[in-house]
């Protein structure tokens, strides 16, 4: 089993907020990818998920058709009219999002048509609640609420298929961001946000070079690429932490919240460390030792957003 595959459902990485100090006729695309990195954050930490959730897990059997549920079941799903207002709420604003300048063409393209899907999935979202609510499952004895059943697991299919596009063509957006935005930080001399971001970008490549593995194993040359990205991440993180308290204020940083994440970096330069060892030890930890390092770099980018979005 290839690691990746192993760490399939751990592996989708938060996007990564940018704030770099652009000029005005850039500000808008930097807000508009920003609150893009948001919607897709939403996504994949499953706050847009709680109403198919608990749909599926008390409406469907384990082949997912149909599952008469009781009344227990029926009443955790009339009680979602909240989730069903939000997961409106945030397709509404990324729509008036896409409407305004400038164009981001790589990602819209494929971002309006997987909306379009969550508004049908929507709309069965509340015929579903509405006909379990009026309780009319009990004078049909569920006829409608198994071609309900049908209707929704068609257009979360077609959901899910469209998010697969938009998810690929928004990563691919997100890491050629990042590197313009890197080159843009070097141009201007901002080095508390370019060593910080280019750690995350080191570590990155670190991460996506240890999941390419199969069965937890590196033939000598994938072997040293990982450990040259591993130097990577620790020359970058021995520049970053010579970045003086004068430089993190100058980019108006909290001092205190950005030297605490700084801090925590090292423990992620320590972890790298451990893999690429326990990988030249050929040693079974390398799999539990993988999952540790995700979760612990899935916290340090959210860490790092927050941090962004408090300046």
């Amino acid at each position: 089993m290839k690691i990746k595959k192993l760490l399939l459902m751990i592996l989708l990485l938060p996007g990564l907020i940018i704030s770099c100090g652009k000029q005005d006729k850039e500000k808008e695309k930097l807000n508009k990818y920003n609150e893009y990195v948001k919607f897709y954050n939403d996504l994949r930490t499953g706050k847009m998920s709680k109403f198919y959730n608990t749909y599926i897990e008390n409406f469907s059997d384990n082949d997912l058709n149909f599952k008469e549920p009781n009344e227990k079941e029926i009443s955790l799903i009339v009680t979602l009219g909240t989730e069903i207002k939000y997961f409106s709420k945030r397709t509404e604003e990324i729509e008036k999002i896409i409407k305004k300048n400038p164009e981001i063409k790589e990602v819209e393209e494929y971002l309006t048509v997987f909306l379009n899907t969550l508004k049908n999935e929507k709309s069965v979202m509340n015929e579903i609640v509405n006909y379990y609510k009026n309780g009319e499952y009990k004078k049909d004895n569920f006829k409608k609420g198994k071609k309900l059943h049908l209707k929704y697991s068609e257009n979360t299919k077609k959901s899910e298929e469209k998010y697969i596009i938009f998810k690929e063509n928004m990563e691919i957006y997100m890491k050629n961001y990042k590197e313009e935005s890197l080159q843009l930080l070097m141009n201007k001399g901002e080095k508390s946000q370019y060593y910080m971001i280019k750690f995350i970008n080191d570590t990155d490549k670190f991460l996506e070079k240890l999941y390419e593995s199969e069965e937890g194993e590196f033939p000598e040359e994938d072997l040293e690429n990982l450990k040259k990205l591993n130097m990577s991440m620790k020359e970058t993180y021995q520049k970053w932490i010579e970045i003086d308290k004068k430089s993190i204020e100058n980019e108006k940083y909290n001092v205190d919240d950005y030297i605490k994440f700084r801090e925590n970096s090292k423990e992620i330069k320590d972890m790298s460390d451990s893999i690429v060892k326990l990988i030249e030890e050929k040693s079974d930890e390398i799999y539990p030792q993988s999952h540790k390092f995700n979760e612990m770099y899935e916290k340090f980018i959210n860490t790092y957003n927050e941090t962004i979005n408090k300046k």
